[in-house]
This record gives structure tokens, C-alpha cells and sequence, in this order.
């Protein structure tokens, strides 16, 4: 499955549903909007975004293997190896919602924390969440 390179590597489909709507079950999503996330890992929480909201999905992680498996499982959406502190590829303002689910405690100090945390505001578009 494709959370299977995860700590969530025993949770079900319908588990991730529920978390990803407990988690992002507020924000305004509307079909067609870009959701990015910054440290996707193999991208089990965009799938569920992308499946119960008809949203775009686009994210970065430092393991170029789990990029591989999410451009695997969801080949129309756009993914890359690099750092979530270093965006630069993105241009300001590209995506309409910046999200985040447990790389915080991967990140290796809080002023990479910071820095993941700065680019990911400049990367959405004025009135995304």
C-alpha cells in the first residue's frame, strides 16, 4: 500500500480518510484546488486528500525513494526530492493550500522547522490556508 514505507504503515485506507479529515476537514477544499505537501513521504496523506476532495496534489520530500513510490500511485500529480525548507522551485503564491502531517519530527532543528514553516506560507496563494 502506499503508506507502507510510513509510521503509518499498518493504517487502513478508511483510517487515513478519517485522519485526513479530522486533520484538513475545515480548510475551504474545493475540487480542482493544488494541495502541497511539505515531507509527503510516500504521499498516503495526499492520496486521501486527493480522493475525498477532488483537489490537485503536488508535495516535496528528502527521501527520493518515497517520491518515487507517490509518483507511482498518483501519476498526475507533481513530486520531488529536496528539502521542505528549501522551496525555491516553487514559485510564490502557486499552490492554494500548504499542508504538513507528521515531518516536523524529522526536520533536524527548529530553525529547519522554521524555515519549512516560512516557505510553505510563501508558496500559498493570498486567502489559502
Amino acid at each position: 500500500p502506499l503508506h507502507f514505507y510510513s509510521f503509518y504503515g499498518g493504517t487502513s485506507p478508511g483510517q487515513w480518510d478519517e485522519l485526513v479529515r479530522a486533520h484538513v476537514g475545515r480548510l475551504p477544499l474545493t475540487p480542482g484546488q493544488l494541495v502541497f505537501e511539505a515531507g509527503m513521504g510516500a504521499g498516503a496523506f495526499l492520496d486521501s486528500i486527493a480522493r475525498q476532495f477532488g483537489v490537485r496534489v503536488a508535495g516535496v520530500d528528502i527521501s527520493r525513494r518515497l517520491v518515487d513510490i507517490a509518483r507511482a500511485r498518483m501519476p498526475g500529480g507533481s513530486f520531488c526530492a529536496g528539502a521542505g525548507s528549501d522551496l525555491a522551485h516553487v514559485p510564490d503564491g502557486a499552490v492554494d493550500h500548504a499542508v504538513s502531517f507528521a515531518a516536523l519530527m524529522y526536520v533536524d532543528s527548529a530553525v529547519d522547522a522554521c524555515l519549512m514553516a516560512r516557505e510553505m506560507l510563501r508558496i500559498v496563494r493570498p486567502g489559502g490556508h
